[in-house]
This record gives C-alpha cells, sequence and structure tokens, in this order.
C-alpha cells in the first residue's frame, strides 16, 4: 500500500483521472474502482467543486460509507440535499425523474457514473429515458469518468460505443458506427427480425484506438497477487426428457420474454435442483453465494431447504430495501451462510465474506459470469474461491450459449489488446484480417494467425 492506502495499480488509475477531464475506467470488478474516483472527487470538493455520483439504489448505503473511510465526507441523497451540499449521490433510475432539480443544480464540476454497464440500454435503445436521462447530465458536466468492468456486453460491441459516446468522448456518430454493425435474419415461429451479429474489424479498430487515450484498464490477471485463487468445478447433471425439450423449444426463440417463459420447465428440474442442494450439504460450513436466473429454480431450491432447517437469504428483485440490506448483513457477520441470488445480486454486492459460488446454467454473457465472480473475488478477499457450475450436457441452447459467450469473451480480449496499444497478435505474429464467402455461403470477416496454425485460434468478427 502506498501513503495514500491505495495499491499501485489504483495510483496508476488516479493519475490517469487527474490528468484526463473525461474518462473511462474500464478495470474489472473487485479491482478496486470506487476508492480512486472518491480520491478524484476529494481533489474537485477542496478546490470548492461540486461532485454528483450516479450509482445503483443498492450501492448508496455502502457508497456513504466507503467515503468516510477513503476521504471522510459522505454524499448527500439527492432528494435530501440543501444548497450548501457540494458531495450528492443519485440512483441512475432517479435521474431522468429529478431532470428539472438536476438541471438547477447543473453543472456538476465532476460527474460519476458508477456501475457503467447498467447503460447497455444506450446501445440498443438511445431513447430510453434512463439512458437520456443520464448522457444528457454526463454531457453537460465540466468533469466525468464512467466506471464499468463490462463494456463489452454484446458480440457486437454496440453497448461499448454507446458507452464512449455517453461519456462525451470525441468518437464517430451512431450512423457511422451501426454501419459497421453486420446483421442477421432470426425467424421466429410468426415473424422475422434482424439482430446484431458482428462488427466489422476497420470500424471496431477505429473505435478502440478513439476511445483509447480516455480510457484506462486492468484485468484480475494484473493482480493475481492481490487475488485469492480460484478452483473452478464443473458439474454435468442430464436432463429429463422433458426439460430437455423445453430447452430445445427455447433453442428456436429470439424473444428474451418468451425464452425466459419456455425455459422455466425446465428450471423445475429435478436434477439440477438436487445437484444445488448436494454442493450445499457437502460445504455446509461454507458461506456461498447460489446464481440462477430462473425464478421457478430458485423458489423450488428454497423450499427444499426450509424442509431440511437449512437458513438462507434471496436478493433476487423482489425484496424491499430493507429487506436486501438486512440479508446482506446477515451474510457479513456470518449470521447467514447462504444466498440465493438473480441477476438483481449481480451488480454492486459485497459478498467477498463467501468462498463459494455456484451457478446453476450460464448466461450468455461473459460480462455477467465475471460479474458474479467479482461478488466474492475481490482484493482483501482473506480466502481461496471455488467456484461450482451446474451445467447440461448435450443441449443445442448450451452449446449456442457457449458460442456466443465465446465470441464475446474474445471481442473482449481484442478490445484490451487494442487499448493497451498493441497490435492483435499471436505467437507467431501480428494477426492478419481476412473478409470472404464461407463453405454455407454467408460471408464471413476475421482476424486469422499469419501461419495459419490450428492451435491458434482465429478471431471472428
Amino acid at each position: 500500500m502506498s501513503q495514500s492506502g491505495l495499491l499501485p495499480h489504483q495510483e496508476k488509475e488516479l493519475a490517469f483521472l487527474r490528468a484526463n477531464n473525461r474518462a473511462l475506467l474500464l478495470s474489472e470488478m473487485g479491482c478496486g474502482k470506487t476508492p480512486v474516483m472518491l480520491t478524484k472527487a476529494a481533489d474537485i470538493l477542496d478546490a470548492g467543486g461540486c461532485v454528483l455520483w450516479i450509482t445503483t439504489k443498492s450501492l448508496g448505503k455502502q457508497l456513504v460509507a466507503e467515503a468516510e473511510r477513503w476521504i471522510g465526507v459522505p454524499p448527500v441523497a439527492f432528494d435530501k440535499a440543501t444548497a450548501e451540499d457540494s458531495f450528492l449521490w443519485i440512483t441512475h433510475e432517479s435521474v431522468h425523474r429529478r431532470a428539472e432539480a438536476l438541471t438547477l443544480r447543473a453543472p456538476f464540476d465532476y460527474l460519476v457514473v458508477d456501475e457503467g454497464s447498467k447503460l447497455g440500454g444506450l446501445g440498443e435503445k438511445p431513447s430510453a429515458p434512463v439512458a437520456s436521462g443520464i448522457r444528457g447530465v454526463l454531457q453537460a458536466a465540466r468533469g466525468s469518468v464512467v466506471a464499468t468492468g463490462t463494456p463489452v456486453n454484446s458480440p457486437h460491441g454496440l453497448d461499448l460505443w454507446a458507452l464512449a459516446e455517453a461519456a462525451g468522448l470525441p468518437v464517430m456518430n451512431r450512423h457511422e458506427y451501426e454501419s459497421g454493425v453486420r446483421w442477421k435474419t432470426i425467424s421466429t415461429n410468426r415473424w422475422q427480425t434482424k439482430v446484431p451479429d458482428g462488427i466489422r474489424w476497420q470500424v471496431f479498430d477505429r473505435l478502440a484506438r478513439q476511445i483509447t487515450p480516455s480510457a484506462i484498464r486492468h484485468t484480475l490477471a494484473d493482480l493475481e497477487a492481490d487475488l485469492p485463487d480460484v478452483d473452478t468445478q464443473h458439474h454435468q447433471v442430464p436432463l429429463s426428457q422433458t426439460a430437455a425439450q423445453a430447452y430445445q423449444q427455447a433453442d428456436r426463440i429470439s424473444d428474451t420474454l418468451r425464452w425466459h417463459q419456455e425455459t422455466q420447465a425446465a428450471s423445475r428440474d429435478t436434477p439440477l435442483v438436487e445437484e444445488a442442494l448436494q454442493i450445499v450439504r457437502q460445504h455446509s460450513t461454507d458461506s456461498m453465494l447460489l446464481f440462477s436466473d430462473q425464478f421457478d429454480l430458485l423458489d423450488e431450491l428454497a423450499h427444499r431447504l426450509t424442509q431440511s432447517g437449512v437458513k438462507f437469504g434471496r436478493i433476487t428483485g423482489n425484496e424491499t430495501e430493507t429487506q436486501r440490506a438486512a440479508a446482506q448483513e446477515a451474510f457479513a457477520q456470518q449470521r447467514l451462510r447462504l444466498l440465493l441470488v438473480t441477476g438483481a445480486g449481480e451488480y454492486g454486492l459485497n459478498a467477498q465474506a463467501a468462498s463459494r459460488l455456484v451457478t446453476i446454467a450460464q448466461t450468455w454473457s461473459p460480462a455477467r459470469e465475471a460479474q458474479r465472480l467479482g461478488r466474492i473475488r475481490r482484493v482483501g478477499s482473506p480466502h481461496e474461491v471455488v467456484t461450482h457450475h451446474i451445467v447440461s450436457p448435450a443441449v443445442a441452447l448450451e452449446e449456442r450459449k457457449q458460442a456466443r459467450l465465446a465470441k464475446k469473451q474474445t471481442l473482449a480480449d481484442l478490445l484490451w489488446q487494442l487499448l493497451h496499444g498493441n497490435e492483435p497478435s499471436c505467437a507467431h505474429g501480428p494477426l492478419q484480417h481476412h473478409m470472404g464467402m464461407g463453405g454455407d455461403g454467408k460471408p464471413f470477416e476475421a482476424l486469422f494467425c499469419p501461419q495459419r496454425m490450428r492451435n491458434c485460434e482465429p478471431i471472428w468478427l
């Protein structure tokens, strides 16, 4: 630790923020972005400026506590602030509802948007009230930083463009970027729809180079000495015939809501619940988070745990703020050793008291997978982390999901190379860009190993 209490990588991030009026802080979850941004905010406050911090509702109390610890000045909730208060915080969702009041206080000398990946709607729905409200406040601020550990959450990178544009960085216009997105037509049972399928290399490369001067990032690999080791265990559980059929039907559905509805039958499948219960029983003295997007599965699991006399908490988005805070506090103090969690707990939940993470079925996004692990694998975690992935083999939907995860992760890795000023390369030299027609008659674009070695996977764009 340095004299300021920051780790060396955080000192670099702080120096970067101090040198750039508008910046993206892209370090992964658990790398300690909040102390860095608080220290920068303290600079502004010491100079007599006004700071607005935009974060999730669940992180408000944690932000106040960390601000007290790091700079001794807690932020005041915007709705309770007086004209004399200069350090304010507000939730993402409240920005557009309080637009008039924010305009009266604007422009802010420094604006912090935490959990920037929550602004993903900017990429697909630029007119969404929350997204447009935050964009307006961001661009009016005299200085700003947008922080996220997951800037690439789509296989075409449109969310990355949206993040940079919202932050007020000098990037290409939306039409120019969208012209570089490749589209494909998906047929559903009732209609056909166009969806983004990839990104042209020249456009992605240009965007990354435009963002580079304003972005800094550290990966978990940079901080291995400061982070607990991870042991990943895979549990392959065959589905029943009924559940497998449900997944196969869902594989032909593009609408997200209908996909979730169709897979509810699979989420009740007994083998999945039994495997999760077995892990809980085998490690009954360990603290663990159990993630699933399926409410039906968590309900069945909760019912079975209650029958067995196992105490647990829930963070699913259906709890009140008080209930969620109570569950988090009980878990932190080890009065509870098990939390059942949906996507509602992927952002802002500090659960480093846990040593095990159980995931029932992976998501479509490597960003979300990283968010889940980031809840327990953090700088300062006192123990090794064990992750359990419960998956079902030989299911078409799972194969499709794995392919999409791999494509997104590859795009993210490519971005990090460019942001660090490196040319895309493999062990045999710089990657070569090629476009053409595949054997299926569809156009392709990819970066290939210069020697076309089989052990060097191409990057399909």
